[in-house]
């Protein structure tokens, strides 16, 4: 059997808090239909399945992204990234390194 990934977008709303501001407002609900379209047209509906989140305390890097297996965090992912990312991490199986951010603890997480 292939592997399933599972990756979440955080679409949290936060308050802006000293100019941070969070995911949603950064964008993120319209990586999520994006995506959507972007795993249909690479035929990898069963393989990656893309779920709405709640905060993943990665705010200063937002839009964020986590992909499990493996806990891959993307940040300050924009529209032109999603099909890199797709094809990269899921079809050919490498994690996109310039993209991943690693969590920071801040007063916005």
């Amino acid at each position: 059997m292939s592997k399933v990934y599972q990756l979440f977008v955080c679409t949290s709303h936060k308050p802006r808090v000293f100019g941070g501001g969070c995911c949603s407002d950064k964008g993120s609900e319209n990586l999520v239909s994006e995506l959507e379209k972007l795993i249909a047209a690479y035929k990898l509906e069963g393989k990656v399945v893309v779920s709405a989140s709640s905060c993943l305390k990665n705010c200063l890097n937002g839009p964020s992204m986590m992909v499990i297996p493996g806990r891959i965090c993307y940040g300050k992912v924009g529209l032109k990234d999603l099909e890199r990312i797709v094809k990269s991490h899921f079809v050919e199986g490498k994690p996109v390194r310039d993209l991943i951010r690693v969590p920071t603890s801040s007063l916005l997480g």
